[in-house]
């Protein structure tokens, strides 16, 4: 279980607002295109088109998940189809429908965009009346000395389509306002093919759009392909289209946020007719390049083909063959990359946590903004005094959780009045939350069980009801002093103790210490002064936690019976445990303590707690450390629970159960545990196969791919030809898992052991790829290496030569 309990460090870090906009023509590019140039964070957002038809609503997720927004806007002039609709509602990103007409308001300051925000502030959440931050209120702040560089291009050309998707779309007050009080150089009107490609290339990265991301910081975590060379500047990148593919348009859109300088969006027919022409002024204004990426639409892979020898046969000519090219033909949509931006560095410091898991705090103001009704966001990592990072699950349960106490989401439910709200939300390695600039704002952090409990019972309808190995594994962690100190057990020798002393030679009287030792060296293998070590340095803490009790062996001199008395029962007389007549305790100066487990670690030990208990250590190893909870009886609904009702006449209990369960960001992993000091029956083999075959039934109901089995036994006590049985019909178990794409990975002690020192940090290592086809994107040669960021891709002296061609003068 995660020690968030006491005290954290917080890294909070503000930044915009992270936006989408669903786009499903033309017109809707154009509208979305027109919000971004004028909001504060617009070049940073994402454009992503409707889908189509259901076969694209996987890519519809896969944008959504990695662009990950705080809003989606959608026109409101359309009704989304059922399946984009159920994509849409299950995420936990806000949704706001939005019209052009709103649009050319908000653009022209005419009237604001509406941002509703949810403030939780002194215990309670308030729903406040948020703006999005227009682009010029933020510029206000700068300087009118401040001397950018921009280009700005009136759109009255034959190429409007290409300069809007490169430059923006201007209010004319908005321009205006960059000529004159910013000193922004006007473009002449754009005729010829070439003006076209030398306007795209000297104002990529220095046009408008990027005004809206003025002093943010920009990471690039956001890699949605390994094709990040089109991200470097020996690379030139041409994006070309005839108009009518929004999906391209937003891919180009969506690929400049990192490193816009190498991107031109171009028409496909002026790029082919004049294909001579453009790799001559691309040769000429970068004489470093080293490969030339073309996102382009075509029929099918033939006429990629003679698109690629084209272009090969120009640069022939012009002595380059050195030139890697590649062209991708279809779902070049997928190729882009995103960045996330910042505006302030991180700041970290360290907070108590509430009773009741609560945290509250107040980020830094952004950018100078004074205006209290702006709504900006910010993004929180999450660290414990242990050094353990809080990774969620990214859905809205997390968001739920998050936002609430455990108190009022169970209250909610039973009255049955509105769900609980959600105003923050799982990230990749954070948290992320909205606000209005100086409120103060908070959030929950709730333990591993109810994390779990919870997550399983949204997601699959099957909640886990402790039973008795669940039980004592909880109470022994508890009185442990928690997960974390289970490395110390595991590692150090505790728990061989506790096997030394839950065996049949230890239960009537209990082992003196050097009983112990010699159960160490004699039945677990260890070496004298390793296992004299053990016990001297556990044995003490396994006392203090009570997990282990010490006492004496006496002897009954009325019946003879020796049997082992506790420390704190003995007196001048002791009753016997047999004849029950009390007899004086006699002289033993030299007498050794004996030791005995208590009831609850006793009954762990019995029941297979070992080999759970080193499992749930080998977890804990893992960086991000995943949610941990001890399982149970697995119990499925079979409606809806009537909220009114206390009765459990709404589940079906089956007899499957689960030894542990593993949550890790959305990856979910399920464990069995199985702890043999000796496999040397076929009834012990069957036992665990079966064990496994209903594991395996268990994780195609959770919707589980990765299953542990682990099987602890002691080598040297076990028949090897029973143990060579064993794995082999969990082979045959894995072989047929593997084709419901489920992982089985079995550890053994000593495989324990090889994967901790390989530092194993990710469930996502170890998931089998879905068999899904893979689809050829695109042919040629892509780079094998790329060049340092600090290379200077342009030269100056023809930028400088086509700059004064361009600028308007007048």
């Amino acid at each position: 279980m995660h020690s968030f309990t006491d005290q954290v460090q917080l890294k909070v870090t503000t930044r915009p607002l992270r936006l989408a906009y669903l786009v499903e023509t033309t017109e809707d590019l154009k509208n979305a295109v027109k919000l971004y140039t004028h909001t504060w964070g617009g070049a940073g957002n994402a454009i992503i088109p409707i889908p189509q038809n259901e076969n694209e609503v996987e890519e519809l997720s896969f944008y959504l998940d990695k662009v990950d927004p705080d809003y989606i806007f959608i026109p409101s002039n359309i009704t989304l189809p059922r399946y984009v609709d159920v994509i849409i509602n299950q995420r936990f990103s806000k949704i706001r429908p939005i019209s052009k007409d709103e649009i050319d308001k908000y653009i022209e300051l005419k009237e604001e965009i509406h941002i509703p925000v949810n403030i939780r502030n002194s215990n309670t959440i308030s729903y406040a009346k948020g703006y999005l931050p227009h682009i010029m209120t933020v510029l206000s702040t700068l300087s009118s000395s401040t001397n950018l560089n921009l280009y700005v291009r009136e759109l009255d050309s034959p190429y409007d389509f290409y300069l809007m998707l490169q430059n923006g779309l201007l209010y004319k007050e908005y321009q205006n306002f960059l000529v004159k009080d910013l000193h922004s150089q006007l473009l002449l009107k754009i005729d010829t093919p070439e003006q076209l490609f030398k306007t795209s290339l000297i104002s990529a990265g220095k046009n408008p759009i990027y005004l809206t991301l003025i002093k943010n910081r920009k990471t690039k975590s956001l890699s949605f392909t390994a094709n990040s060379w089109i991200d470097q500047p020996s690379a030139l990148c041409f994006f070309l289209d005839d108009q009518e593919n929004i999906k391209l348009a937003s891919a180009f859109w969506n690929s400049r946020s990192f490193y816009p300088d190498n991107k031109l969006f171009l028409p496909k027919n002026v790029f082919l007719e004049n294909l001579e022409l453009y790799i001559q002024l691309a040769l000429s204004i970068m004489p470093s390049i080293k490969a030339i990426y073309i996102a382009i639409v075509l029929e099918n892979k033939e006429e990629a083909e003679t698109l690629l020898k084209l272009v090969q046969i120009e640069l022939r000519q012009q002595k380059r063959q050195d030139i890697k090219v590649w062209i991708t033909y279809e779902k070049f949509y997928l190729e882009f990359q995103k960045t996330r931006f910042y505006c302030n560095s991180p700041n970290t410091n360290s907070q108590s946590v509430n009773p009741d898991g609560s945290i509250y705090l107040t980020p830094t103001i952004p950018l100078q903004i004074n205006q209290k009704e702006f709504v900006f966001s910010f993004d929180v990592e999450i660290t414990n005094r242990n050094g353990h990072k809080l990774i969620l699950p990214k859905n809205n349960n997390s968001s739920i959780l998050l936002s609430n106490s455990l108190e009022d989401i169970e209250y909610l439910e039973e009255s049955e009045e509105l769900p609980p709200l959600n105003h923050f939300r799982a990230t990749n390695q954070e948290i992320s939350g909205m606000t209005l600039l100086g409120q103060e704002t908070g959030f929950y952090i709730h333990n591993d069980t109810t994390l779990i409990t919870r997550h399983l019972e949204a997601e699959t309808g099957i909640k886990i009801e402790p039973n008795r190995h669940t039980r004592y594994a909880e109470g022994f962690i508890k009185r442990l002093g928690g997960l974390e100190k289970i490395h110390s057990l595991v590692d150090k020798g505790g728990l061989n103790i506790l096997i030394s002393l839950s065996s049949d030679k230890a239960q009537q009287s209990g082992f003196t210490q050097t009983q112990i030792i010699s159960y160490l060296r004699d039945r677990i293998g260890l070496e004298y002064k390793q296992a004299q070590a053990n016990v001297y340095q556990q044995l003490p803490s396994l006392l203090a936690n009570g997990l282990v009790r010490r006492g004496y062996s006496l002897q009954c001199p009325v019946c003879d019976l020796e049997d082992w008395y506790s420390i704190d029962k003995l007196s001048e007389f002791i009753e016997c445990h047999g004849c029950l007549e009390n007899f004086q305790l006699q002289e033993f100066k030299q007498q050794e303590f004996y030791y005995k487990p208590n009831e609850l670690s006793l009954r762990l030990i019995q029941n297979g707690g070992v080999a759970t208990l080193m499992t749930a250590k080998f977890f804990r190893t893992f960086s991000p450390t995943p949610f941990i909870q001890f399982g149970g009886d697995i119990i499925e609904q079979r409606k809806k629970p009537n909220k009114k009702s206390k009765k459990n006449d709404n589940t079906n209990k089956n007899e499957n159960e689960i030894d542990l369960i593993i949550l890790q960001g959305n990856l979910y992993a399920i464990a069995e545990c199985k702890y043999c000091p000796a496999i040397d029956q076929d009834k012990q083999i069957k036992n665990i196969t079966e064990s496994l075959e209903k594991t395996i039934k268990v994780a195609e109901r959770l919707k589980c791919r990765i299953i542990f089995l682990t099987v602890i036994y002691n080598a040297k006590k076990s028949d090897e030809l029973k143990v060579e049985a064993l794995f082999y019909d969990i082979d045959i178990l894995l072989e047929k898992a593997k084709k419901e794409e489920i992982n089985i990975i079995v550890l053994t002690e000593k495989e324990i052991k090889v994967l901790e020192s390989e530092k194993l940090r990710d469930l996502d290592q170890l998931i089998i790829p879905k068999n899904h086809p893979q689809n050829i994107v695109g042919i040629g040669e892509r780079p094998t290496s790329y060049s340092p960021g600090t290379i200077q891709p342009f030269d100056e002296t023809i930028l400088k030569q086509w700059r004064e061609e361009l600028i308007d003068s007048n």
